[in-house]
């Protein structure tokens, strides 16, 4: 059995199965640009890294899902996408942010969309029906610093309608990472804090609804 201390995985370490690869290859990293207020009365510019998967496709758009944080920023002055599979070069696309939802809590996600001859197609991950239950197995996956793709295997320690939580700190760069299950199959949240805490695919689907989205028509 797994226990709750996480098992990294790095991609290029060749140790890494199938389940695992197909789970990367739904990987992006988001970089946005915004104006950054300085101690005086000027601005800088300041770059953030973070990252996102794709949740629908069309034959014009592909939609994608990150961390309400990382996109609740000021005066933003452009947000891009990188494909983060290793077997694939990355390749800076424009995209374009339909909204954000972040309280500071659990109410922490943006919707992005991108033109799909952009992007090209991409594999999508089904929402679970249920929220993860206490000491179930997952695997939390994302772009450390921004850059490599990493996933992380473990325990669920706390279990809520909005929430929850696994047993390791995240690393940088891996807010808006898909949190699914060992098979690499089904979403069960949207990886938000270092402390291990993920929204909740009922929240997710709660918060989409909420500007308009439905979340079970999103999906193929």
């Amino acid at each position: 059995m797994i226990s709750g201390i996480f098992l990294l995985l790095l991609v290029m370490s060749g140790t890494a199965n199938a389940d695992v690869y197909d789970v990367f290859q739904t990987l992006f990293r988001v970089e946005l640009e915004h104006l950054k207020k300085t101690d005086g009365n000027s601005f800088v510019i300041s770059r953030v890294r973070a990252t996102a998967f794709p949740i629908r496709q069309d034959k014009d758009y592909v939609w994608l899902l990150t961390a309400g944080h990382f996109t609740d920023k000021s005066e933003v002055t452009s947000v891009w996408l990188h494909k983060m599979h290793p077997r694939e070069s990355s390749k800076r696309i424009p995209v374009k942010v339909l909204f954000t939802e972040y309280d500071g809590q659990a109410n922490d996600m943006a919707l992005l969309r991108v033109k799909r001859k952009d992007i090209g197609e991409v594999p999508i991950l089904k929402l679970a029906k249920g929220n993860p239950k206490l000491k179930e197995v997952l695997m939390i996956a994302g772009c450390e610093g921004g850059r490599k793709p990493v996933v992380f295997m473990g325990q669920v320690t706390h279990s809520y309608k909005r929430w929850f939580k696994v047993a390791r700190e995240f690393v940088r760069g891996i807010s808006g990472g898909p949190v699914v299950d060992i098979a690499g199959e089904y979403i069960y949240g949207i990886a938000i804090q270092t402390d291990g805490t993920s929204v909740s695919n009922s929240n997710i689907r709660a918060i989409l609804a909420k500007h308009g989205y439905d979340w079970d028509k999103s999906v193929s």
